[in-house]
């Protein structure tokens, strides 16, 4: 096999297991933000706004090296998710 082709091939395995990887963060995120986890916080549009929110997450923001840094990161989306409510 050529270095060229290996290299094709590589992309394309890359290409998708991103595409898994999105797929996967995009149930997680209806299962997470689901109306049973919602139940009875205002707004019907709390759900779907919850939903939008998560998937749009960057959950490399949360690969972090200390408990601190973590939290720190939690606490910033944490607080943006409140403001994406109603």
């Amino acid at each position: 096999m050529t270095t060229l082709a290996r290299t094709y091939r590589e992309r394309q395995r890359d290409k998708m297991d991103r595409k898994l990887i999105q797929l996967h963060h995009e149930r997680i995120a209806e299962l997470a933000g689901g109306p049973s986890v919602l139940r009875n916080q205002g707004n019907k549009q709390v759900v779907s706004r919850a939903r939008r929110f998560l998937k749009s997450v960057d959950l490399s923001k949360f690969s972090v090296k200390t408990e601190r840094r973590f939290q720190s990161a939690l606490d910033r989306h944490t607080d943006a998710l409140k403001r994406a409510f109603p």
